[in-house]
């Protein structure tokens, strides 16, 4: 589609912007930032343009680039709150990212995104209890189209802490990728400490595994 517009001449920045991020959706980044360039010859200075072309580098490993052109995206547009997050991401740095991730709630505190990163970096850092109230933003109801967060979960009343489980049956309901089924699976020993029963689902993959583990 974007393809067919950008041949009838029409669209601006946007249609390159779009369809850099079509092709990266599609996994095919290289051609993602070939669009992206191609935007630039008549864009030099769009920010959203330059935001696309460093996550499609990104993608490709190439990080250095991805991060030069995310200064770019950064100095032709300082309020783009996008970008920091994106930053975020290609920052190996924990501290360095968290700046970045800071930055983007500043520019927009309603970047759900952002505020789940905001999240996951507290808790790798060990700021515990900020962290997992921020955590919290995953069931945000603005965050229903965001993949593999909240789809799906069911209506329970939920645990406001370990001592609320004491007596009672408690349903750990797996709502993420397989890997933070894992990740977060290592609590489920101190739950079982409090609750009179722990009942878990979780990807089939695990059962197996979790079976034998809880």
């Amino acid at each position: 589609m974007w393809k067919h517009v950008i041949k009838l001449g029409g669209g601006g920045e946007n249609v390159y912007t779009n369809l850099a991020a079509s092709l990266a959706r599609q996994f095919k980044y290289k051609e993602a930032v070939q669009s992206g360039l191609s935007g630039l010859l008549l864009y030099p200075l769009s920010y959203s343009l330059h935001n696309a072309i460093a996550m499609a580098h990104f993608n490709l490993g190439e990080e250095e680039k991805a991060k030069t052109y995310l200064k770019r995206a950064i100095k032709y547009e300082p309020t783009f709150d996008k970008a920091y997050s994106n930053f975020a991401i290609v920052e190996t740095d924990k501290v360095e990212a968290l700046k970045y991730i800071e930055k983007a709630l500043l520019l927009n505190a309603n970047n759900l995104e952002a505020r789940f990163m905001y999240a996951e970096h507290l808790i790798s850092i060990g700021q515990f209890e900020k962290g997992w109230k921020e955590y919290e933003v995953r069931l945000d109801e603005r965050q229903g189209g965001k993949e593999g967060l909240v789809m799906g979960l069911s209506n329970y009343p939920r645990l406001k802490n370990k001592e609320d489980a004491r007596g009672k049956i408690v349903f750990v309901e797996a709502e993420q990728g397989i890997a933070d089924q894992v990740n977060y699976a290592t609590i489920i020993p101190e739950l079982q400490k409090y609750a009179k029963q722990v009942i878990i689902s979780c990807d089939e993959r695990l059962v197996d595994v979790f079976e034998r583990s809880f």
